[in-house]
């Protein structure tokens, strides 16, 4: 039997009729149309394009520009263990920097070295060694020399330089790979072409593998934004709970295929981010590298596209935040049932494994509507209904 999401009013979906339903709304306490999807005034999909924790992440991004990222920017969101985390005293560094005083600048250099240097499990005994390596770089003495005289928006400018070469400096005092298993336990790899043998050899099987679709809203790891992917990516699975690598064993700190590890892991150098970025530009492996001898097969994954458009779903939920109009939302239902069919029908009359799905039709898109701040939820007569995920 197919899921069904109820409500009122039927819809014809082929193969086969399912009803409809759409849960509900409220705005400043007035419930309209018995729709219980709350609507805050202001609040639209996801405040300052912030991303749901159920998001996929898109990107190995290397290490040297999340650091970089979270210590210019005060982030404190991140585990205090990871190589990402700005520390808690990241805010407390930017307010140093923002002031027009000399002798804060010195002390916000100071603080961000120490800082980051145990964010990238360099020696803390260094610190006196990596400042003076810093502070006799020209473009410090420039820097502290002009300081008290730059515009705010030079000054933070400036500052982001600063920071870019104390992280350098660091990663420069421990250019080789400590195993801390911060990038493998972060996020997964994505696939290129290179990486075609590793399935080919059954390193690699479509069931530890996902795809994430064009125009799917993903995580920016750099910024922890909502942005929208412009090219399909295969990807290895995270383990549900910590979202690290599948073939990560954290108890050993070692990676379970590591002779036979795809290319970006391989390129993965954090102290030298230059050539995972080179790699990140090139082609990435999609879907159709698998479906090229199997014209059935990819005729039903463009059904699959169709029913189930990542930019109609997009652009229908981002209009209903903006307006509140919960029949806006009928399109994502509609897809959300069709994805649901479509899946059922891959498991139940292709006899494809249900491990292999996020691969074949990538993420479900009961998933990727929690990136919008919806969720689909089940009731006790096993019919699913679209709600705002608080």
């Amino acid at each position: 039997m197919d899921p069904i999401f109820s409500n009122k009013k039927s819809v014809e979906l082929p193969p086969k009729l399912l009803n409809i339903y759409i849960i509900t709304s409220k705005s400043e306490g007035r419930t309209r149309n018995d729709v219980r999807v709350t609507i805050q005034s202001g609040e639209r999909y996801g405040k300052n394009n912030e991303m749901s924790c159920f998001s996929a992440k898109a990107w190995s991004i290397p290490c040297f520009r999340s650091i970089l990222y979270s210590f210019a920017n005060g982030r404190t969101t991140m585990s205090e263990d990871s190589i990402n985390s700005p520390s808690e005293n990241a805010a407390g560094i930017r307010e140093f920097a923002q002031s027009d005083n000399q002798d804060d600048f010195v002390a916000a250099v100071r603080l961000a070295t120490s800082r980051i240097l145990t964010s990238l499990h360099v020696e803390e005994e260094r610190l006196e060694e990596i400042l003076e390596e810093i502070e006799k770089n020209s473009f410090y003495e420039d820097i502290k020399n002009s300081w008290e005289d730059l515009e705010p928006e030079e000054r933070n400018r400036k500052w982001r330089q600063q920071l870019e070469h104390i992280v350098r400096t660091v990663y420069e005092a421990r250019p080789y790979c400590l195993r801390c298993g911060d990038c493998c336990s972060r996020v997964s790899p994505s696939l290129h072409p290179e990486d075609l043998g590793l399935l080919k050899d059954g390193i690699l099987r479509h069931s530890d593998l996902y795809a994430i679709r064009k125009g799917e809203p993903v995580l920016n790891n750099i910024t922890g934004n909502l942005d929208t992917l412009s090219e399909e990516l295969i990807k290895i699975k995270e383990t549900p709970e910590n979202q690290q690598c599948c073939f990560y064993d954290t108890s050993a700190k070692s990676c379970r295929i590591y002779e036979r590890r795809p290319l970006q892991c391989r390129t993965q150098e954090c102290w030298n981010p230059q050539a995972l970025e080179e790699l990140w530009s090139r082609e990435k492996l999609t879907r159709r590298y698998f479906l090229k001898d199997d014209p059935e097969l990819r005729e039903l994954l463009e059904v699959h596209e169709q029913r189930c458009s990542t930019e109609k779903l997009d652009s229908a939920i981002k209009k209903f935040w903006e307006s509140g109009e919960t029949s806006l939302l009928d399109p994502v239902v509609e897809m959300l049932s069709q994805d649901l069919i479509i899946r059922n029908f891959f498991t139940e009359r292709l006899r494809h494994g249900a491990e292999e799905l996020d691969f074949l039709l990538g993420r479900p898109l009961a998933k990727v509507v929690e990136a919008y701040k919806l969720k689909v939820e089940k009731d006790d007569n096993g019919t699913y209904h679209l709600v705002q995920n608080e």
